[in-house]
Formats: C-alpha cells, structure tokens, sequence
C-alpha cells in the first residue's frame, strides 16, 4: 500500500508483559500510552476516569497469575 492510513484514533497494539511489569502497573497510575510507529510515535492521554479502570484491570490480571 502506498497511501498512508488514517485510523482516526483507534490503534491496535499488542505488548507482551513480564509478570513484573504487571506488578509495576498495579502501583503506577497511566497518565499516557506511547506507542511507537515506524514514523516516530503516537501518544495518548488516559482520561481522569479510565485511569482506575486500567489499573484495576491490572490488580485483577495480578491477582490471577
């Protein structure tokens, strides 16, 4: 393909984490989310209210490995 897609803001990506990456999440709150591209990055803020949503669902993954 030699146009370049416009996929508004919505990015699939897949990251493989550690269990002590997960454990780093479930103390941290996400304020952003860098994902790198082949033309530099993209980086999105987390709104207020997903903030908990996202570390939660990490202290739930935690809680289950």
């Amino acid at each position: 393909q030699v146009s370049k897609i416009d996929c508004a803001l919505r990015v699939a990506v897949q990251y493989y984490l550690q269990d002590s990456d997960i454990k780093k999440l479930c103390e941290s709150t996400i304020k952003k989310i860098r994902v790198y591209a082949t033309e530099g990055y993209l980086e999105f803020e987390v709104k207020n209210e997903r903030r908990e949503l996202i570390k939660n669902t990490f202290l739930l993954y935690n809680s289950i490995i």
